[in-house]
């Protein structure tokens, strides 16, 4: 059937004339070459072309339970589109703050931070088990007490002392 104006058009697909014009303006329907509308394609193009949320039925949903249901997902979630759009936006928001606090170095990578604590201990272990080779010799040679803890001492020190370079040596 096809018909000469918005009001006749609208009339026949169920929707008022204005909604009619804007799916006109919209692109959702097109004339005939002669000027008139063809029903049946305007209605298959409408159902085609619109969102499902947009229709007068999704509309009258919101009215009456305050949200706008959405054709559900492959996966059958039901999730509303303003839901997913709003836990994307969220996502986004996230990943932002993540590169942010990055640049500004308040977030480190797990791996290198591994790596680095890696390197200290092995440093810090390595330094200690090679303590006894190095202090057996001169520590045999003492006999007062307040000689050896004076000389231990020391040498604790040194090591403690030595230790930042020696990591950063390492790392590099």
């Amino acid at each position: 059937m096809k018909v000469s104006s918005f009001r006749l058009l609208g009339s026949a697909l169920g929707v008022s004339h204005t909604a009619a014009i804007k799916a006109a303006k919209a692109g959702r329907i097109e004339r005939e070459p002669d000027g008139s509308w063809d029903v049946e394609k305007c209605r298959k193009s409408l159902k085609l072309k619109t969102h499902p949320a947009m229709s007068k039925d999704a509309r009258a949903t919101k009215r009456t339970s305050g949200s706008v249901p959405a054709a559900k997902s492959s996966h059958g979630s039901g999730e509303t589109l303003a839901d997913a759009t709003c836990r994307k936006e969220i996502a986004l928001a996230n990943l932002r703050e993540i590169e942010e606090a990055t640049k500004r170095s308040e977030l480190v990578d797990v791996a290198e931070m591994e790596q680095a604590w890696a390197t200290v201990g092995q440093t810090i272990r390595d330094n200690l088990l090679g303590m006894p080779d190095k202090l057996a010799p001169m520590l045999a040679a003492m006999t007062e007490k307040k000689e050896i803890r004076t000389y231990l001492m020391a040498e604790f020190r040194q090591l403690l002392t030595a230790l930042p370079d020696e990591i950063h040596k390492r790392a590099a």
